[in-house]
Order: C-alpha cells, then sequence, then structure tokens
C-alpha cells in the first residue's frame, strides 16, 4: 500500500511539473501584437512625415520594446490619422496596446471602458501657463486666472479633470497652437493653459520660442499610463508582464530620456525658424513667467 501511494505521487507530481512546462512554454511562445498611441501630439508621439513615406515615432517606443523583447514578444505599430479612431481599434481589440492615455478621460472622444490602464504612470506631463514676454501677470492662485481671458488649444490632449478646470476659468477652445498664439499678440486673450512640452515644440516650429514665457511651476501634472485593450487575445499575458515592467523605475527614466531627445531634435530642426506675420520684428528676451501656487 506505502508503494502505491509513492507511484501515485511520482505520477501526480509529474503531471503538475509537465503542466507547468506547458504553461511556461504558452508564456514565453513568441508572440506578435499591435501598439498605437497619439498621431499628432509631438514630442510625445507623432506621426513622421518624410517625403512619401510616413512612419511614427514615440518616446514610448524604446521602453515599450525592451519590456517586450524580454518576454519573446514583438509588436507592429498601427497609426490611424486620429487618435480617437487609435482609441477604437484598442477597444474593439484590434489592437492591443494603447501607449499614452489619461486615466478617466471621455471628454471628445469615445469611451475608453474596453481598455485597461497599468499602473504606474509611465509619465507626468505638465499643464503650465503661457503669456507673451513682457505680459506677464503675478499669479497667486488659480482663481486669480478667472478675471483673466484664457484659452486653450482643442486639439491637444488633455485628462477629464482638465477639461473641468477649463470650464471653472471661463477658458475658451481655439483650434491650433499657432491660432492660440496669434491670440496672444492680437491681445485677444491673457493666456494659454497647455502642456509645457507640447507648446515648448510648438514654439519652436512657429519661431515664436524667444516671445513666449512659461510659468516657472506647472499648475498640473497629467499622469500618462499604457492601456491594454480588455478584447485582446493576449489580455492575461500582456497584463502581467507590463505591470511588471512598468513597476520598474528604468521603464519610466527611458521615457524620460526620449522626450529629452525630442525636444532636442526639435530644437535642433528649427533654428532658423520665421515667426508669423503677427508678431513685430523685435523679440524680447525669454522670461519665466512668474507663479506662486
Amino acid at each position: 500500500m506505502k508503494n502505491f501511494l509513492i507511484v501515485i505521487f511520482l505520477i501526480c507530481f509529474t503531471v503538475v511539473n509537465v503542466s507547468a512546462q506547458v504553461t511556461e512554454q504558452k508564456t514565453n511562445q513568441y508572440l506578435k501584437i499591435k501598439s498605437t498611441s497619439y498621431p499628432d501630439f509631438p514630442p510625445f508621439s507623432y506621426l513622421q512625415q518624410e517625403g512619401v513615406i510616413e512612419y511614427p515615432v514615440s518616446i514610448f517606443f524604446v521602453a515599450f520594446e525592451d519590456a517586450l523583447s524580454t518576454n519573446n514578444v514583438h509588436t507592429e505599430y498601427n497609426f490611424l490619422s486620429s487618435y480617437n479612431d487609435n482609441v477604437e481599434q484598442t477597444r474593439i481589440g484590434k489592437t492591443d496596446i494603447l501607449l499614452g492615455v489619461y486615466n478617466e478621460t471621455q471628454n471628445g472622444f469615445k469611451n475608453f471602458d474596453h481598455i485597461e490602464y497599468i499602473f504606474p504612470a509611465v509619465l507626468h506631463n505638465p499643464v503650465n501657463l503661457i503669456m507673451l514676454n513682457g505680459k506677464q501677470t503675478k499669479i497667486k492662485n488659480i482663481d486669480d486666472l478667472k478675471n483673466l481671458r484664457g484659452i486653450y488649444v482643442s486639439s491637444e490632449y488633455f485628462s477629464d479633470y482638465l477639461y473641468d478646470r477649463f470650464k471653472y476659468l471661463n477658458a475658451k477652445p481655439v483650434n491650433s497652437a499657432l491660432k492660440a498664439y496669434e491670440q496672444l499678440f492680437l491681445d485677444k486673450a491673457d493666456y494659454i493653459i497647455g502642456s509645457y512640452y507640447y507648446h515648448y515644440v510648438s514654439a519652436l516650429q512657429n519661431g515664436l520660442k524667444n516671445y513666449l514665457s512659461f510659468s516657472k511651476k506647472p499648475l498640473w501634472n497629467m499622469p500618462m499610463f499604457i492601456g491594454i485593450s480588455k478584447k485582446s487575445k493576449y489580455f492575461n499575458r500582456l497584463k502581467i508582464l507590463l505591470s511588471k515592467k512598468v513597476a520598474e523605475p528604468s521603464f519610466a527614466d527611458k521615457i524620460k530620456e526620449e522626450l529629452k531627445k525630442q525636444v532636442h531634435k526639435f530644437e535642433q530642426q528649427t533654428t532658423g525658424v520665421v515667426p508669423p506675420s503677427f508678431v513685430s520684428d523685435s523679440a524680447p528676451e525669454e522670461q519665466t513667467l512668474d507663479k506662486d501656487n
């Protein structure tokens, strides 16, 4: 009887061990997925045009691809021309991963109900005040902005919390960064609220960097996450993999390093750009907007 029990134990142990090996093989088997991000939000993510060739660029790619490679996963990028369409492709499971999404965001887009966020955030996007040099106003608290004419760029990406703040401050939307800068120069607005990096790059592209001042401190920081389609065939495997990798400090560090590289690239590419006609001939020295918060 004792020998019989030993035989049964060995058989069970062998079956469990084989099962574990099969599970491990499935976990590490080669996998090809589809990923997407913002097609028009430099320096974070955008479609780069070179002649007839268009390809995606993103500060998320290096950290993301490094994380995937450790688990034998490869991604191809599926960028449509609008972020809303990229979100929808992720919601319905045609795309597996959405790189760069704000938590609890519905405003202006179809809902995110079928996208799961991986915590913690991989980046915090600072939102600053932007004013003309020489026209800075001392701001002691957020409520001071209610007495000023504020605007924001409607094509920029914000969390729902920020849209609520814009309503509270009576900030009005304009359809492009260039239009927003023009409103400042024509004295139709006192300030812009927007992502520091987005507007820094936009100012470079329009030859306006030395005409604008950014608040020393951000008003808010919007956390950016990686999202996984709940309808992805590989949801469980990707969630386990990315939850582990995103929690490692090196993941966010790689993204920050790529952000610096992208900003530097735009600085190099925009040297000598002539400002638009609504700007006066003389450029005042670049200043930093005072804000006590």
